[in-house]
């Protein structure tokens, strides 16, 4: 819940994985009913429901409603009136021993242990030994006047804090503390966006009626009942959009726009961020020396140099990419978000293009669904035979981008349809529905011979993309600018 009821992107959402969009939409309504939207959150669950009856028993199978949304729901769900339309058909409200259940599971997760000490109990069984003993280490931890107690990200001292304000606030309900409860949660309220902070409130279940129910989060926060409407109407609709159109995808959304278009397109996006470039090194042999660059564009190739580092690579440069070079000879630094902002060098000169050999990609595999794991075992081929590459490297966080042609191919879509043949009917559909995703169909994969391959240092596949193109508009798509809409802000100084 890093930036609690904050980032939720159009941008993002309509390009995410069906599994995806569903967990962050109905984490976004809890959030909302964190601060009182119940209704608000009762049309976003609805929504989700009607897309989970429209799937197909197999899909409803495997992937059960009460899986694909946040575990502290069974809390929501009790201080809803009545259920949202359409949940009660695919899923249920919990009863009282089920509900105290999770409440503790959730509680033994956050209750802070001492080295060999016993645990403090932050349960109903709590005392008051046990609400003195985490009240005065919450006060030795906020008198330490250690400046990372509110770090959003990585700061174990911030993470640990606030598991013991939940903790104490836990204690504070059961014992009836109210006036302490009510310090405590003011205390929490400040500190909202901290690491891990929200997320622990939210386990802490006397606090949904006491404190989110009851709008008491939202007045603390100073936000309006009027613009988390707003914000939950951006959030339902983006999410039903998604959810009755399918994923949109990069390629599709440029199909009718041509290198020139994209291009400036990219060259505005990217030079609204003038405030990226002020410490960067100015890049060297673009005329231009600068820090903050007039155009991200370059002299076009001309088709001497273009045939120079053919010559060099032993093989014709695909046609697309060829046609982008004598646009421009690569670009300076893009921008790349949609919403946390970069500066890459994802498009080279055609000079600093080179041959990958074999032996440097050896280690990773073809993967014609990348970052999907699909339902059949599939053993997909080792990367051989070299190809060209077009990266910058940078480390660990290199992210390899190579040409790829040939038997490669061929050996990836032969065990594609060994495994398809091998499958059950649930599974073939799958698998079917993977090929229509990441090729458009089965007869566009067959029909593929080359591809651009994306492949992150020592880790999983990226993407692939059947041209260079396809990697050029995803480029694009990713200078797109897209503010955060939520009206919770972070606290000042905080990205």
């Amino acid at each position: 819940m890093a930036g609690f009821c904050r980032n939720f992107f159009a941008l993002t959402t309509l390009r995410s994985p069906t599994t995806q969009v569903i967990f962050n939409a109905a984490q976004k309504a809890v959030e909302l009913a964190m601060l009182g939207q119940i209704g608000e959150a009762s049309a976003i669950f609805a929504i989700l429901a009607q897309h989970h009856r429209s799937e197909t028993v197999e899909e409803r199978d495997n992937r059960p409603f009460n899986q694909r949304i946040p575990r502290n729901t069974p809390f929501l769900y009790e201080i809803f009136e009545t259920l949202p339309t359409g949940v009660g058909e695919v899923d249920r409200v919990n009863n009282e021993e089920e509900l105290r259940c999770l409440e503790e599971h959730f509680l033994r997760e956050i209750r802070p242990i001492f080295g060999a000490e016993a645990a403090i109990d932050i349960s109903r069984h709590a005392t008051e030994a046990d609400f003195e003993k985490l009240n005065s280490l919450v006060k030795k931890t906020l008198e330490s006047g250690d400046p990372y107690l509110n770090a959003m990200t990585g700061a174990s001292q911030a993470l640990y804090l606030s598991r013991d304000l939940a903790g104490l606030l836990s204690i504070s309900l059961y014992l009836n503390k109210t006036a302490e409860a009510d310090d405590i949660m003011a205390r929490i309220a400040d500190r909202i966006h901290a690491n891990q902070q929200a997320k622990y409130l939210s386990c802490i279940r006397p606090a949904w009626k006491k404190y989110f129910k009851s709008g008491w989060l939202r007045d603390k926060l100073g936000l309006s009942e009027n613009e988390l409407k707003q914000y939950a109407e951006f959030i339902l609709n983006v999410t039903k959009k998604r959810l009755e159109e399918g994923p949109v995808t990069p390629s599709g959304e440029y199909k009718d726009q041509s290198f020139e278009e994209m291009l400036e397109e990219l060259n505005q996006n990217t030079l609204r961020f003038p405030e990226m470039w002020e410490d960067r090194v100015p890049e060297r042999g673009d005329g231009d020396e600068s820090t903050v660059p007039s155009t991200i564009l370059r002299e076009p190739a001309t088709a001497d140099e273009i045939a120079r580092v053919e010559s060099r690579l032993g093989c014709s440069l695909p046609d697309d990419l060829k046609n982008f070079y004598c646009l421009t000879n690569g670009t300076r630094a893009v921008i790349s978000g949609p919403h946390l902002y970069t500066l890459k060098n994802s498009l080279l000169r055609v000079q600093e293009l080179f041959w990958e050999d074999a032996s440097w990609m050896g280690g990773y595999t073809f993967d014609l669904f990348p970052g999907t794991t699909p339902p059949a075992q599939i053993k997909w081929p080792n990367i051989e035979g070299g190809g060209i590459a077009m990266y910058e490297p940078d480390g660990q966080g290199t992210e390899y981008l190579w040409y790829l042609q040939g038997e490669l191919l061929a050996k990836a879509k032969e065990v594609l349809d060994e495994a398809h043949q091998k499958a059950g009917e649930s599974d073939k559909k799958t698998l079917d529905k993977l090929v229509e995703r990441y090729h458009g169909s089965w007869e566009q994969l067959r029909d593929l011979q080359s591809c651009w391959y994306q492949q992150g240092w020592g880790s999983g596949p990226i993407a692939l993309f059947h041209s260079f193109r396809d990697f050029f508009s995803l480029v694009v798509f990713e200078s797109r600018y897209e503010e955060d809409k939520s009206p919770v802000k972070l606290p000042e100084g905080e990205l």
